[in-house]
């Protein structure tokens, strides 16, 4: 296998369990991981009827750059948006163009960003 993709999953696992799997993809992927998660801690609880859906950790820079990953932050202003990524703010669109645009300052600033694209 060449490189090894998760989008969205470190969040749903334990601290622990996260760790083990980014291990295992160690071994699997020979080029690189490729992973998404958010910016730290975000609240979500089960919905639709699915507890996979329950966010159990949050993720920050240096922990994943400890791990050896190149971080982006990816989704714009971390503060422009809510539970489940969602715009907070009304006008949306309005929010969403500025979410947009923050965008470009995020990919230099993780730290900033709503999520993190890593690898």
């Amino acid at each position: 296998m060449i490189a090894v993709i998760f989008l969205e999953i470190l969040e749903h696992l334990t601290k622990e369990e996260g760790y083990q799997l980014i291990k295992k993809a160690e071994k699997w992927a020979r080029k690189q991981i490729i992973l998404t998660t958010p910016n730290g801690y975000l609240n979500q609880d089960v919905y639709d009827d699915n507890n996979l859906q329950e966010h159990k950790t949050g993720w920050q820079v240096e922990e994943l750059k400890n791990l050896g990953f190149k971080i982006y932050g990816i989704n714009g202003w971390k503060k422009l948006r809510g539970e489940r990524g969602l715009i907070k703010f009304k006008p949306n669109l309005l929010w969403r163009m500025i979410s947009d645009l923050s965008q470009k300052i995020v990919n230099y600033f993780p730290e900033y960003g709503f999520q993190f694209l890593c690898h």
